[in-house]
Formats: C-alpha cells, structure tokens, sequence
C-alpha cells in the first residue's frame, strides 16, 4: 500500500519518548498477547507496507535490543508536537505516518486508510468519536517546516500547530483501531 509511486514512499515513526506517568511504567514495552506495545504499533505499520520505521524517544537501549531504529527526541518533555517534528527531520519519506506507541490495537489496515487520506492535504488525521487523533495521522514532509516555525513562537500542542496547513479530518473505519491506552485499567 504505501508504494504510491516512485517520488511518494512512505515512512513510519512510532513516539516512544512519553513519561507514562499515569500508567506507572513505560508503555512501549507493556505485553498484551505476547508482543510489546512497541513491536505491535510496528507491525501494523509493516503490514501496510511502511518503511523505514522509526521510534522516536524512549530507552534506545531496549528499542535496539527489539530491533527498532531509533531516533532520540530533540525535544524531550516537550510533548507531541517536538517528537513529530523530529520524526519528520530523521525521516527522508515523502510521506510519514505518526503512532503513538501505546495504541492498543494498531492496524494495518486503518493506517493505510490513512495515508490514502492524505491525498493532496498536508496531513491527514482520523476523527474517533469525533475527536482527531493526532497521533495516528499521515504528514507530508513540507509541513516541516511551518510546525518547526510554530514550535519556535512556543507552540505545543499539535492542533495549535496545524491552523495554517490543510488537514483532512476523515472518520475512523473501526474506533478500536485507535483507542489507546492511558492507565492500567485501560489494558486488555
């Protein structure tokens, strides 16, 4: 799917660099049916046939031991909008597909909806229950440098970041695709 010609290819980055303060331990390495929280967000976005793959933030040292490329955050504790940014600098893809690493049940199938959303958008951003979830969206490279220049006037959060480019806001095909997870009460 993420073949959408020679000049289009499309990049993943999964954002590993959160406190995880309300869920008490670092969500990317949480076990649910045998695979890291981590290693499933990178799954789906394999099978929807993204490459490269890249965590942003979290413990290099255990990414590495997974296997998973990773690019330290040139922002920590800076929220969202710093690890899109350094997402979209430590990739080369026309095209980058953002995760949070904590989603509960990632799909391919609902990130290559995606990334068809983008279509001639800067970014493209499924609606759940009618809230954007930001942090299961496509952006196109150009963005860079108007969220980099919105981050620079002391922006953070990302919707802030984004008044100036053209989004498409796209209902979800399944909600659980996206539903994440805050507290231990939200695990499976």
């Amino acid at each position: 799917m993420a073949d959408l010609g020679s000049s289009h290819a499309v990049g993943g980055a999964i954002l590993a660099g959160g406190s995880s303060t309300r869920m008490g331990t670092h969500k990317a390495f949480i076990q649910i049916d045998g695979s890291t929280m981590i290693e499933r967000c990178a799954g789906a976005l394999s099978d929807a046939g993204v490459s490269p793959i890249v965590a942003v933030g979290g413990p290099a040292e255990k990414l590495m031991a997974l296997g998973i490329r990773i690019a330290p955050d040139m922002w920590p504790g800076e929220g969202p909008l710093g690890g899109v940014i350094t997402a979209l600098e430590s990739t080369s893809t026309e095209i980058v597909v953002i995760l949070s690493c904590d989603l509960l049940q990632p799909a391919g199938k609902a990130i290559s909806e995606t990334i068809r959303a983008v279509d001639n958008h800067d970014l493209a951003v499924p609606l759940c229950d009618g809230e954007p979830q930001w942090l299961h969206s496509a952006w196109r490279r150009r963005t860079l440098d108007a969220i980099t220049s919105e981050f620079g006037r002391g922006a953070r959060s990302i919707r802030s970041a984004v008044s100036d480019l053209t989004v498409n806001y796209f209902d979800g095909h399944d909600p659980d695709d996206y539903r994440d997870a805050d507290y231990p009460s939200d695990l499976p």
